[in-house]
């Protein structure tokens, strides 16, 4: 099943601007550089990478909830 494309993607700038994360988007690395770290989420066509020391598990579910729910 093809996904429709997020309806709101300042969602993902706001993710961008508070955690030190890189986000693979169709193709796309936001903001723009080489993907490094670690895959924290993957959900068809995003995925989003933590740049950094090791997030808390709480802060990882916590992320991933949030991108499920935003790719949903």
């Amino acid at each position: 099943m093809v996904k429709a494309p997020p309806a709101h993607l300042g969602f993902l700038a706001e993710v961008l601007r508070r955690y030190p994360v890189r986000v693979f988007f169709r193709g796309e690395v936001l903001p723009e550089g080489p993907l490094r770290g670690e895959k924290l989420f993957e959900e068809g066509d995003l995925a989003l990478y933590w740049e950094g020391p090791p997030p808390s598990r709480e802060v990882q579910e916590a992320l991933r909830l949030l991108l499920q729910v935003f790719w949903s």
